[in-house]
């Protein structure tokens, strides 16, 4: 393990990686159809926002007694506002490792208004994203480039930062820079979320093995969460941002619309088909069997899977748009025989049920940036 010296104080390389461094018979359905159905579609924008709550909390405590918390310039682990949620889960102790070396520093004003800015834009607590700082870099104070290539204050690795840098510091160059502390930071909540933060405690925790895949990297951070106050995830557990998805009760909304051919798909798939075409009546096109694929184990051949096409993928509410198809197909998986989802690089499952980052597989259709991808069971 690489050590780095800040001031007198020696600390390991506490995360070396970041994120990811370590259908055969035509068939005819008869079906009510809808000409158009309700929704609401959630922009996830995020925008830098000043907090309010500026008082220090009572019980913002040491997570381990004789742990001194270092100042925090008054900021409260709170989130304004929030009148419910799930607390973070607590570190297991038997699983850390840095972090029994390696105590909580001061967080700089700076780096620490930046996590309060970006936790307020994600619907995080700024202390998990103060966690990761800790764990990665001190902070920011150290600065070298990981033996795995990652980089930056939160260290991203380069490709992870390609599909989820955001544009955090609002410099107006519309543009993502993986060096720049506001970029970092505001890239890691969304990187938290797109990973399933919301999804109560295991949520949080999955999140967290997914920007660095081991137990004890997950229980450090948690440690460092909680010495800076803890705090809850606000909101109702689920995608960060959720909008009124409306579950199926009754009949299986229909649409004949002409979105794409049926040829060879199964009855099952044909449902969702015309289902999406019902409720996201935008969606002009959605592919599905074809006589191969790349992927051995796709569901296009057998007529079990499904590609919602995003036109103008990169725009804000086209993604929205497509996070808004994700999070109706999972509040109704079980009715729609949904087995499986992928959009922009990650995948989610009945049996899985929370987002998890996909390997690159190189360009944004592959990715899955571009549609939605939907698997039927039968």
């Amino acid at each position: 393990m690489k050590t780095f010296i800040v001031g007198i104080l020696t600390l390991g390389l506490l995360a070396t990686a970041g994120p990811f461094a370590v259908a055969v018979l035509s068939v005819v359905l008869l079906v009510p159809t809808a000409d158009k159905a309700s929704h609401d579609y959630c922009l996830a924008t995020p925008v830098i926002t000043t907090p309010e709550d500026t008082t220090p909390s009572d019980d913002q405590t040491p997570a381990v007694e004789g742990t001194e918390v270092p100042s925090v310039s008054g900021l409260s682990a709170r989130t304004s506002g929030a009148t419910d949620g799930f607390a973070l889960p607590p570190a297991d102790d038997s699983l850390r490792r840095a972090s029994l070396r390696n105590p909580p520093t001061e967080i700089p004003a700076d780096i620490l208004a930046l996590y309060q800015a970006a936790a307020a834009a994600y619907n995080l607590p700024w202390t998990l994203l103060a966690g990761i700082g800790m764990a990665e870099t001190n902070h920011g104070r150290l600065k070298a480039t990981s033996y795995a290539g990652a980089k930056g204050l939160m260290q991203f690795m380069p490709a992870t930062f390609a599909a989820y840098g955001v544009d955090g510091d609002g410099d107006g160059d519309g543009d993502a820079h993986i060096l720049n502390d506001a970029d970092s930071i505001f890239s890691a909540a969304n990187y938290l979320r797109a990973s399933g933060v919301h999804n109560g405690p295991d949520g949080v925790r999955g999140a967290l093995f997914a920007y660095n895949r081991a137990h004890w990297y997950v229980n450090d951070v948690l440690f460092y969460a909680h010495a800076y106050g803890g705090g809850a995830v606000p909101g109702t557990p689920g995608r960060g941002c959720v909008p009124n998805v409306g579950i199926i009760d009754g009949e299986i909304p229909q649409s004949d619309r002409d979105v794409g051919s049926e040829y060879r798909l199964t009855v099952a798939t044909i449902i969702v088909k015309r289902a999406v075409a019902a409720m996201f009546p935008t969606i002009t096109t959605i592919g599905g069997w074809r006589s191969s694929s790349k992927i051995s184990v796709s569901d296009h051949p057998h007529g079990k899977g499904l590609d919602v096409m995003i036109s103008n993928y990169r725009d804000p509410a086209q993604i929205a748009l497509g996070d808004a198809i994700c999070d109706w197909l999972i509040a109704n998986h079980e009715v729609l025989k949904i087995k499986y989802l992928i959009w922009r690089q990650q995948s989610w499952s009945p049996q899985r049920p929370y987002w998890r980052p996909m390997a690159d597989r190189g360009s944004d259709t592959d990715n899955h940036f571009d549609h939605v991808h939907i698997s039927v069971l039968e």
